[in-house]
């Protein structure tokens, strides 16, 4: 449920499978990110809560931040990932276009992983040590 505080009234709500761990909003407040533990990361307007994008984690998402540039994610795993948020989006922007995408993905024994294909191009940056 997104609120609009000056008024205490409901402006949208967001409906989200399994728990949600971890919510940012972008630095211009336009965009909701929202992860958790379906292993997701949903962008939407804040405005009218409509899906921007939708993209795959490696693991529970368990913290967001968002820059000017690009939005972190940091999961169960210990994985930290850059997510650019300027550059044009032409990939799934729901769960259904992304479990269609994700079925459609070359499997672990091919060359290229589902995570080399997304169309996202996140930086996944390796655990820390």
């Amino acid at each position: 449920v997104i609120y609009y505080l000056p008024s205490a009234t409901v402006r949208t709500t967001i409906k989200r499978q399994g728990a949600v761990w971890a919510v940012a909003y972008s630095t211009d407040g336009n965009c909701l990110a929202i992860g958790g533990a379906d292993q997701r990361i949903a962008f939407h307007d804040v405005a009218t809560g409509a899906p921007q994008r939708v993209v795959p984690a490696l693991d529970e998402v368990r913290c967001l931040a968002f820059s000017p540039t690009y939005l972190a994610s940091g999961d169960a795993s210990g994985m930290l990932v850059l997510h650019p948020v300027d550059t044009e989006y032409t990939g799934p922007k729901d769960d259904a276009q992304l479990s269609r995408w994700e079925a459609a993905a070359p499997s672990d024994d091919d060359d290229e992983t589902a995570s080399d294909a997304s169309d996202d191009d996140g930086v996944a940056l390796p655990p820390i040590s």
